[in-house]
């Protein structure tokens, strides 16, 4: 099953970076991955590349779910929008108990 959810508790300056996360949980966390992006543009790419990387080492109907969100046009334009007004995004996963959480929040330097 494939999730989204918006996380709107970090917030932007024009021109940010964000920095994009992907983890695996299940009774601990696995980091899978992390990059500081710069662009809201940047971020979605890298979500969608690591999305499909996760997605292709799961069951064939965990895959279809991926691909059928990296090809809905609406989807990619409504993360991208949540993005470049500040908010962050991510994308879960869910497969045998383990669920697979990749997204991008603002970087917002201290």
């Amino acid at each position: 099953m494939l999730i989204s959810a918006m996380d709107s508790r970090a917030t932007a300056v024009q021109g940010a970076s964000f920095w994009c996360n992907s983890v695996a949980v299940s009774v601990r966390n696995f980091p899978l991955g992390a990059a500081l992006v710069e662009s809201a543009d940047d971020a979605i790419s890298w979500i969608r590349r690591r999305l499909d990387e996760i997605a292709v080492q799961l069951d064939p109907p965990a895959v279809r779910i991926v691909r059928a969100w990296l090809s809905d046009q609406q989807r990619y334009t409504e993360a991208l929008a949540l993005l470049s007004q500040g908010s962050g995004f991510a994308m879960e996963l869910r497969q045998d108990g383990v669920t697979y959480s990749v997204g991008a929040d603002p970087f917002v330097p201290p």
